[in-house]
């Protein structure tokens, strides 16, 4: 059965008190694994062969799973791939004893030695209370044991622009140059709740080779999760590398895993 419903917004609705409540529902996450997707697909295309395969298409990735106790992350998995799921680059933390460790590949564990902020619940949300929504379709579909709400949430191209703020580094150089074609945005809660929402983007590039531009479309998609606490990278401790070096950032842990990788 599906039943929906839709409501006019109040003047202070917004993403974050949507998120808050549906995790309230769910019986809150003070201990959770917080899973993050994102998925970005370019093309080049002639505006006068739309229909034609594009000239360039660039696919990229990434995945990441923290273990979340508070704003505290015990453990955590990311990978970054490309046009294949091979994973390009894997890097995994895991906090023990106070002290946060790094691999790159699984088995030998080097040091961090600072503390690193990947991923805060609460902040996430308070950055979703920026994000105003103006109208809300409610869905419910009954499932075998329990019913999964599906929230519609209907944003202003302002407050989708102040979403696409909460992560930076998603828009790549040149991005902010392109035309918001289509978005739509949708949490999902069951015994889990899920931010998903999509974007597109579309303009045009100028080459002075070439006798007409080509039309660049950019097309995104973001998932947020928060779940159960499940087991996240690391399971068994490897041992520890004495020829790694100490790091401080994670993103020096990422220019050692990239420096590591085997070109193809």
């Amino acid at each position: 059965m599906v039943s929906t419903t839709r409501t006019g917004a109040p003047a202070r609705l917004t993403l974050g008190g949507l998120h808050r409540s549906l995790l309230g529902n769910a019986g809150g996450r003070a201990q959770a694994t917080i899973a993050v997707h994102f998925e970005q697909r370019s093309s080049l295309s002639s505006p006068s062969a739309e229909s034609e395969d594009p000239a360039l298409f660039v696919m990229r990735r990434f995945e990441a799973k923290f273990n979340s106790h508070g704003p505290d992350i015990r453990d955590a998995e990311m990978v970054s791939s490309g046009m294949s799921r091979r994973p390009h680059t894997r890097v995994l933390l895991t906090k023990r004893e106070g002290v946060y460790l790094y691999s790159t590949d699984g088995v030998h564990f080097g040091a961090l030695t600072g503390r690193p902020d990947l991923f805060d619940l609460e902040r996430f949300e308070r950055r979703l209370d920026e994000v105003a929504v103006r109208d809300v379709t409610i869905e419910e579909v009954a499932g075998d044991q329990s019913s999964v709400v599906i929230l519609d949430a209907d944003l202003d191209v302002e407050s989708f622009r102040s979403l696409l703020d909460v992560f930076a580094g998603e828009t790549a150089p040149g991005e902010e140059d392109l035309d918001l074609r289509a978005y739509s945005v949708a949490i999902t809660a069951d015994d889990d709740v899920t931010l998903d929402y999509w974007w597109s983007l579309v303009g045009t590039e100028h080459d002075d080779g070439l006798a007409e531009p080509y039309r660049r479309t950019v097309a995104c998609h973001v998932q947020i999760n928060v779940g159960p606490l499940e087991l996240v990278g690391v399971n068994v401790l490897g041992a520890r590398e004495p020829s790694l070096p100490k790091l401080r950032h994670v993103d020096d842990v990422w220019a050692l895993a990239r420096a590591g990788r085997p070109e193809e």
